[in-house]
């Protein structure tokens, strides 16, 4: 998981100074959304590459966390260099100064992990997910069509993890851990207006509510889909896979269908790196993108796929002339 906040609701911040060029780069946090929606590229690294320290109550010294930063850029060549000063001399492990031969990737592709929590794909980001797919026919061996039941699955996984990252609670966490907020309290607070918080907040306190996910059931499918796409993907591999169901939305419509994360989630729950891709503007001005995912220690390919992508379809657009 990238985000330290917990949230399901992602509002992008640094992501819209980034775009506006008022900031030449940033560190998230945050990554994929905010940067999907401001028409940015983003890599959430493999795990245990980036120190956790200082993410909200982290020490670093956290096992087996889906908590990791990366870096938020409006170019792809940006994204290597950044991520060797996050990483320090964890990032040799990904051997990022190894040349990729770009025509040698397989790439797979995903157009809809059938969620049925997941609003329908739009017609538009299908479509752009499928050009680039014509892009790698042209330059690859054919792009291979793939889907399985267990991505439908990708909220209820990331779900359960949650409840296993160590030393969390949101509850705490929302008291700056000086106290622990009752759900049910607080939620009457918002209801009649007196809360400090927000409506995440309460999807959120709803969520923790709610029956737990089934542990072995929740293992076994995490488990499932990390050696099926490793199998598949192996050293040499690539999986484009959609970002969201339309692109950029109006402030808080989000909370109207809170399971669209889920399109990111999965790759949390899973700890694949995955790099968002800006691929050009919608009729109205909005950012269109994909998410390019790979299995651990394979970042550098998610990487060179972007700048490939970069190159054939412009890359960051900024939103007004420069």
């Amino acid at each position: 998981m990238e985000s330290p906040d917990f949230l399901f609701f992602k509002f992008p911040g640094e992501g819209s100074i980034i775009a506006a060029c008022g900031s030449p780069m940033g560190i998230g946090g945050s990554l994929r959304i905010p940067a999907f929606m401001c028409g940015l590229f983003a890599h959430k690294p493999s795990c245990d590459v980036v120190s956790t320290h200082g993410l909200t109550f982290r020490t670093g010294e956290e096992k087996n966390t889906m908590v990791v930063a990366g870096p938020m850029v409006r170019h792809s060549e940006d994204i290597i260099p950044f991520l060797k000063v996050l990483g320090g001399e964890n990032v040799a492990k990904l051997k990022l100064d190894d040349e990729v031969d770009i025509s040698s990737i397989k790439v797979y592709y995903v157009t809809d992990p059938k969620d049925p929590k997941v609003s329908p794909i739009r017609d538009e980001m299908n479509k752009i997910l499928l050009r680039v797919v014509r892009h790698f026919t042209q330059t690859n061996s054919k792009p291979e069509l793939v889907n399985f039941e267990e991505l439908s699955y990708g909220g209820k996984i990331w779900r359960y993890w949650m409840t296993q990252e160590p030393d969390t609670n949101f509850n705490r966490d929302l008291t700056n851990r000086e106290g622990e907020l009752n759900s049910v309290v607080e939620l009457c607070k918002y209801v009649i207006r007196c809360s400090d918080f927000n409506i995440a907040i309460m999807f959120n306190l709803i969520n923790g509510l709610l029956p737990a996910e089934n542990e072995e059931w929740a293992v076994e499918t995490t488990n499932i889909i990390y050696n099926k796409l490793s199998t598949l993907l192996g050293t040499n591999g690539v999986l484009i896979y959609p970002s969201a169901p339309w692109p950029a939305n109006y402030h808080y419509s989000a909370v109207l269908r809170p399971w669209n994360y889920n399109l990111f989630a999965i790759w949390n729950a899973v700890k694949f790196p995955v790099t968002q891709v800006p691929l050009g503007l919608t009729d109205e001005g909005l950012p269109l993108g994909v998410q390019v995912v790979a299995p651990p220690g394979q970042d550098r390919l998610t990487i060179a796929v972007a700048k490939e992508l970069e190159k054939a379809f412009g890359g960051f657009v900024p939103p007004f002339e420069m």
